[in-house]
């Protein structure tokens, strides 16, 4: 249907404006002055644990190795030099200028606390800063020559997010920039997909391993409809973790209805109970196919483990 010119130019001027509030909402505002840094967190979910004080708490830990997995990963850090820095307070300190944090949550006006903290000698507590954030996405930068630390600090510990409501979710995006004397190179987190290249088609045809047959789930499919006792196993992940810790009401294999919801199926974890990664890496081998065995059922559904 066309339409005139005026109301042409009216939706325009709406779609610019949707287009610039998106922009707005994914990108941090007011970035630092332009210093070498990198990303270690990038669009992270984060959402707060239900604690007495009705503050929800989100940790994300960063001592050990997950510092330096989270340069490498996010930031595409191989520098052998400063990801060893990353592993002491003493060397993050020297390495890293300052902290920019940015988040965005589901309402601009929100207000979420982030703490960088270390821990201390012996993995004691050690020296922790805190700055407060707005949730519209706008980057706000802790300076760490502006902040009290203690001499005692061994190593980075974790960084916290504290939002208001335990129920709040909201995305976090931490880069650190470097002090003088440290570069890094210029990574795109988000660059363009090469579709049209040989290297991508190469990829996809990597990914298929196999098509398979599809024709015992369709018949498993066809005994449902005929309303036959139909056992479906469920093996590994969280839809059987916690199975026999919570009510069985509160297990996922009970709490949501089979679909298609047929007379005669039979939900089952093939007396796995808590078939969680955990439970599962302390199990042998043999206690899954033997259970399996013994249920003899018509289809087994597998979560990633």
């Amino acid at each position: 249907m066309a339409c005139d010119e005026p109301t042409k130019h009216k939706t325009q001027t709406i779609q610019k404006r949707v287009k610039q509030t998106v922009l707005d909402k994914i990108a941090p505002k007011d970035p630092t002055a332009k210093r070498p840094g990198f990303y270690v967190l990038l669009d992270k979910p984060v959402g707060g644990l239900p604690s007495n004080d009705g503050v929800g708490r989100h940790p994300v830990y960063i001592n050990g190795d997950r510092l330096v997995t989270f340069a490498k990963m996010v930031g595409g850090i191989d520098d052998e030099n400063i990801l060893e820095m990353l592993r002491t307070a003493k060397g993050f300190r020297k390495l890293v200028h300052s902290v920019g944090v940015s988040i965005v949550g589901d309402l601009p006006d929100k207000v979420v606390t982030f703490t960088l903290g270390f821990s201390g000698e012996l993995g004691s507590g050690g020296s922790r800063n805190s700055m407060k954030i707005t949730t519209d996405g706008t980057e706000h930068i802790m300076v760490m020559d502006e902040q009290q630390w203690s001499d005692s600090d061994e190593t980075p510990q974790e960084f916290l997010f504290e939002l208001v409501k335990p129920k709040d979710i909201a995305t976090a995006t931490v880069k650190l920039y470097l002090n003088d004397g440290y570069t890094v190179p210029e990574v795109d987190p988000d660059p363009p997909v090469a579709f049209d290249t040989p290297a991508y088609g190469e990829m996809i045809a990597r990914s298929c391993l196999s098509t398979g047959n599809n024709i015992r789930i369709k018949r498993v499919l066809q005994q449902l409809r005929d309303g036959k006792p139909t056992t479906i196993a469920f093996l590994g992940g969280s839809i059987t973790q916690a199975r026999v810790r919570f009510p069985r009401r509160k297990c996922a294999t009970r709490a949501r209805p089979m679909r298609p919801s047929a007379k005669g199926t039979h939900p089952t974890t093939a007396h796995m109970s808590a078939t969680s990664k955990r439970a599962l890496a302390a199990r042998p081998a043999s206690s899954a196919s033997s259970a399996m065995t013994a249920t003899s059922p018509a289809m087994v559904r597998c979560n990633p483990i």
